[in-house]
């Protein structure tokens, strides 16, 4: 199973143009501002909280009830071998990514949310609990837009790991056979938050709402702020807005912290042919974007 990470104009290895480097910090704060997007600089207040983990009451009280054991070890593995056995389930939604709460309550959401329960049960229960990243090829799909065109989104998987008696356990979405241990990778909170917070915004900019799709991958930035692709989508952010300069600031920026980014790289290849062609006019092309 696999989780919207990213939104990209297009997966082609072609480079860009022009020379990459690293933007100064007036003109990386003025792409975190947002004030072409707000009409105003964002503030630190309005950003979205971090509810990724939070546990309702409904949840609380389903682990208290099938949690049962000596120690919370134990008590995590009766609630696993629980939900395995009542035939626990999430419908996987890839351009949905659902909370804890939100995901227990629907039963939908993707590998972010069905892990991120799955850690929020295991600290609920005062254990050790961690978010994985899954080695795993990368695929593209195509999603559609509101109001027409597509998305190309590229998706990667993560999973989690918790104490169990007799050591770590690995737990995929929907408890399929876990990857195998060479293949995963700690992920920190931040990171997997980041995504979270991405995944919300490029949700959002699918829908046409420009402004909540800034706001969380704004957020993500502040948890991730060297993320390249992060700073691809915000850049694609600014695209959809118009704000054709400020995207080229965004797709360089990204390239410049992940020189082998080839996507980031070909969405600056397709967004200076746009310009040249729109001799800066700011006209959004109606091509397909990933």
């Amino acid at each position: 199973m696999l989780t919207l990470v990213s939104v990209l104009l297009c997966a082609c290895t072609t480079g860009p143009t022009a020379d990459i480097v690293q933007l100064a910090e007036a003109e990386r704060q003025r792409l975190l501002s947002g004030e072409e997007i707000l009409s105003r600089e964002v503030t630190l207040a309005e950003l979205p909280q971090n509810d990724l983990l939070q546990v309702s009451p409904a949840f609380k009280a389903y682990i208290d009830e099938h949690a049962v054991g000596s120690s919370p070890k134990f008590r995590y593995r009766s609630l696993v071998r629980h939900m395995r056995r009542s035939n626990f389930r999430m419908a996987f939604t890839l351009d949905e990514t659902t909370n804890t709460a939100q995901a227990f309550a629907s039963r939908s959401g993707n590998c972010v949310s069905f892990s991120a329960m799955m850690v929020a049960a295991a600290r609920y229960l005062g254990l050790d609990a961690s978010f994985q990243q899954v080695s795993a090829p990368l695929e593209d799909r195509m999603l559609r837009r509101r109001g027409g065109g597509n998305t190309r989104t590229r998706v990667s998987h993560i999973a989690m790991s918790a104490e169990y008696p007799l050591g770590k356990k690995t737990i995929d979405f929907n408890f399929q056979k876990a990857p195998a241990a060479n293949a995963l990778t700690p992920l920190s909170d931040e990171k997997a938050f980041a995504r979270y917070f991405n995944n919300r915004g490029m949700e959002a900019l699918r829908n046409g709402d420009r402004k909540q799709a800034f706001l969380n991958v704004r957020k993500a930035l502040e948890l991730d702020r060297e993320a390249s692709y992060l700073w691809n989508n915000l850049a694609t952010i600014y695209k959809r807005a118009g704000e054709l300069d400020l995207a080229h600031d965004g797709y360089s920026h990204a390239m410049a912290l992940e020189p082998g980014d080839a996507i980031a790289g070909r969405n600056l290849q397709r967004l200076e042919k746009l310009m040249a062609t729109t001799a800066d006019t700011g006209q959004a092309s109606s091509g397909s974007e990933a």
